[in-house]
C-alpha cells in the first residue's frame, strides 16, 4: 500500500502544470507561466524602501525600489534595473 501511495504521488507531481491564466481560460503559450487576458490587468509588484533593505532574496525576484521609483529584479545576486527613464 505505501508503494502505491507513493507511486500515485510521484505520477501525480510530473504530470501537475503550473500554469495560471487570468481573465482567460487557458494559457495559450506551454512555455507561459502567468498570462493575462485581455482586459487591463497586471500585477502588483511589491515595494520596498531600496533595494539594499531586501535580505534573502533569490534570483528572478521582482521589486519596486521607492527610493528611486524603479522596477528591478535579481540576477546573479545582484538587482538589476527594468525601469526606462524619461
Amino acid at each position: 500500500m505505501k508503494k502505491c501511495i507513493i507511486l500515485c504521488s510521484l505520477l501525480t507531481a510530473v504530470l501537475g502544470t503550473a500554469q495560471v491564466a487570468i481573465g482567460k481560460t487557458s494559457v495559450t503559450n506551454a512555455s507561459v507561466s502567468l498570462e493575462f487576458g485581455n482586459e487591463d490587468r497586471g500585477i502588483v509588484l511589491p515595494w520596498v524602501t531600496s533595494a539594499a533593505s531586501v535580505t534573502g532574496a533569490v534570483d528572478g525576484t521582482f521589486i519596486y525600489d521607492i527610493s528611486d521609483k524603479k522596477v528591478k529584479y535579481r540576477n546573479s545576486g545582484a538587482w538589476v534595473d527594468l525601469s526606462v527613464d524619461a
